[in-house]
């Protein structure tokens, strides 16, 4: 049986991830406690431990992720804490498991043109996920320089804007997806007396089910593929699309006036993917698929908020 490490298991990905494929795959799930990778010291007391000095793979789900607005205003300090996390996952990789085999999960953010292609390496950032995304680009130089000089092993997968049900109520941490969705359940709880939007109605997002991207991490882990690999994206939608759906679907009228632009997401960002089913022709989405997500996501939030006090964080 595959013996893995799993970087990150407390957080939306990994702890959906731990949950389904945890009696198929030998997963070492380390909590925070058991091993911070924000400090070295946290690292080699891990390490001490026999039983951690042998794994097939490294799986790397952690990040410090913040989005919309709450990523602008605190663009510094994202970049601080990834950079370092990244610098300690590389340490750790190239200390204690250089035979292992890293797989470690990009962001779309971190594309650009460059010399009239796409890039995940080079090229200018689009500025408002900027600070995220470079970060994700270090990551991704140093695995290739790991590659070429030591023949070390790495995979990096880019999915879409995760979304679904399973992410933790914090506004701070969600994409606008699951982050709508939370702030039309808590209206509709009451617990707020407005509901906005955060971005702009022209912005198309490249959106994968939290589901499916848990099955193409596990299948990317029992081939030999390597490099940058970019995951088959469920769905591609417009924010107008999703303005008109939790209108129609949830009765909320007029929530259009209250759109605010604070965070300039621009349609300029979405990169070039397949997509399994591309709704931005439909002036309605009508694909049940997409809408039994939709409902299983809001429903999830609602119950969420009914059982859980509204100024923690669910770990």
């Amino acid at each position: 049986m595959i013996k893995l490490l799993l970087l990150g298991g407390e957080g939306y990905l990994g702890n959906i991830f731990y949950k389904k494929y945890n009696t198929k795959i030998n997963i070492i799930n380390p909590s925070r406690k058991e091993l911070n990778l924000l400090f070295k010291k946290s690292i080699q007391k891990f390490f001490e431990n026999k039983k951690h000095q042998e794994f097939d793979i490294i799986l790397n789900l952690s990040v410090y992720q913040l989005t919309g607005e709450h990523l602008v205003k605190n663009a510094k300090r994202v970049t601080i804490i990834n950079q370092n996390l990244n610098k300690n996952i590389l340490y750790l990789w190239k200390r204690y498991l250089p035979q292992s085999k890293l797989i470690s999960m990009g962001a779309s953010c971190a594309y650009s043109l460059y010399r009239k292609e796409l890039s995940y390496t080079n090229g200018k950032l689009f500025e408002g996920t900027k600070m995220f995304a470079l970060p994700k680009r270090f990551l991704a130089k140093k695995c290739e320089y790991l590659s070429r000089k030591f023949k070390m092993k790495f995979l990096i997968l880019v999915p879409g804007t995760l979304i679904g049900p399973g992410e933790q109520l914090n506004l701070k941490k969600m994409h606008f997806f699951n982050g709508i969705l939370f702030r039309a359940a808590k209206y509709k709880k009451k617990k707020t007396k407005t509901f906005k939007f955060l971005m702009n109605q022209n912005v198309l997002r490249e959106l994968s089910s939290v589901e499916n991207v848990v099955d193409q991490i596990y299948k990317n882990i029992k081939n030999n593929k390597k490099g940058i690999l970019n995951l088959k994206v469920d769905y591609k939608i417009s924010l107008k699309q999703l303005y008109d759906l939790i209108e129609n679907r949830l009765g909320f009228k007029n929530i259009k006036n209250s759109c605010q632009t604070t965070f300039n997401a621009s349609k300029d960002k979405t990169y070039k993917v397949s997509v399994k089913e591309d709704l931005t022709e439909e002036k309605f989405i009508t694909s049940r698929k997409f809408l039994y997500l939709f409902d299983t996501t809001f429903n999830y939030f609602l119950k969420k908020i009914h059982n859980k006090p509204q100024n923690k964080t669910l770990n």
